[in-house]
C-alpha cells in the first residue's frame, strides 16, 4: 500500500514537472513570436523610429563602424543607432554609401532634435546621399526588416560636426 501510495506521488509529480515544462515552453515561444513581430512592425512606425532606446536582432554583424564610418555585414531585423551627431547650427553633410541588400528591407534615417524622421536611403545604392542637419543632437539609425546585406558609409563632413559612436556594436556571427 505505501509502495502504491509512493507510486502514485510519483507519477503525479512527474505530469505536474511535464506540464510546467510544457507551460513554459510555450509562454517562451510566444514571448520571442512577439517580438519578432514587434520588430517588423518598426519598420515604418514613426513611434518605434523615434524612440530613445534600441531595438534589434542581429542574426550576423561583422564589421567595424567608427566616428566617421561604418563597415558591416549584416542580418538584422529592427532599429539600430549608428551614431548621435551634434551641430551647433543647420548644416549639410553628406554620406558616401554603397549598400548591396541581398534579402528583406533596410534605410538609414536621422532622427532630428525634435525626431523628425528624415530617411537617408533605402534599399540597394550606391553614391552620395546628402541630408541637413538641425541645431542639436541627431541619431543616425540603421533599420532592417529581414534584411541581408553589406553596408560601407563614409560621413563627410567638417570639423565642427561632432559625430559619437554609439556603443552597442559588437560583432558576432551566429
Amino acid at each position: 500500500m505505501i509502495k502504491k501510495y509512493i507510486l502514485g506521488v510519483n507519477k503525479k509529480v512527474k505530469y505536474i514537472i511535464l506540464f510546467l515544462l510544457l507551460a513554459v515552453t510555450v509562454l517562451v515561444s510566444l514571448y520571442i513570436i512577439k517580438s519578432k513581430n514587434n520588430l517588423k512592425v518598426c519598420y515604418n512606425s514613426n513611434e518605434w523610429l523615434t524612440m530613445k532606446g534600441d531595438s534589434f536582432y542581429y542574426k550576423k554583424k561583422v564589421g567595424e563602424i567608427t566616428c566617421n564610418s561604418a563597415s558591416v555585414d549584416y542580418e538584422l531585423s529592427g532599429i539600430d543607432t549608428f551614431w548621435e551627431i551634434d551641430v551647433e547650427e543647420k548644416k549639410d553633410i553628406s554620406f558616401q554609401c554603397n549598400n548591396m541588400l541581398q534579402k528583406g528591407k533596410v534605410k538609414l534615417i536621422l532622427i532630428s532634435p525634435t525626431n523628425e524622421v528624415k530617411k537617408i536611403f533605402e534599399g540597394n545604392v550606391e553614391g552620395v546621399c546628402a541630408v541637413q542637419l538641425e541645431k542639436g543632437v541627431s541619431r543616425i539609425r540603421f533599420v532592417g526588416e529581414k534584411a541581408v546585406g553589406k553596408l560601407d558609409i563614409n560621413i563627410e563632413c567638417d570639423n565642427t560636426v561632432k559625430v559619437k559612436v554609439i556603443e552597442n556594436h559588437l560583432e558576432f556571427d551566429w
